[in-house]
């Protein structure tokens, strides 16, 4: 690595900010991975229990067929909420920032951290924020 050499400030500072961003990307990574995998699986039980509840016509369920209609609504909701909302992407995008923090990390075990290194920090976040948005 070329690039000048950080001082103990800077580098205690550059450390905080790759801890900081990798539990921000860890914490980003669980909750668009649950929100993308959570809606993904009750759109397909809550489909799955709208065609079981119109076939078995010995329900004695009152307004069965209104209820089996509100449920495969509700699954096309969860789905459009997915799609619209870029969950995957989103989960996605965390999931790569993340490994490229921890990349990071371990290579500095090894030595001390360059402004070479303050310059791939950067180019991750704003990577990270092109991933998320889409862009």
């Amino acid at each position: 690595m070329t690039g000048r050499t950080l001082t103990c400030e800077q580098k205690k500072r550059f450390e905080a900010q790759l801890r900081e961003r990798g539990n921000w990307y860890l914490s980003g990574r669980r909750q668009w991975s649950f929100a993308y995998h959570f809606t993904i699986f009750a759109s397909a039980t809550l489909s799955a229990v709208a065609a079981v509840m119109l076939q078995l016509q010995k329900l004695d369920i009152p307004f069965r067929e209104d209820l089996a209609s509100i449920l495969a609504g509700l699954a096309a909701v969860l789905i459009a909420v997915n799609t619209a909302g870029g969950f995957s992407r989103k989960w996605q995008a965390n999931r790569r920032s993340r490994d490229k923090i921890e990349t990071l990390q371990n290579e500095l075990i090894a030595r001390d951290p360059t402004t070479e290194d303050i310059e791939r920090l950067n180019k991750l976040i704003v990577e990270h924020s092109a991933a998320i948005t889409g862009a």
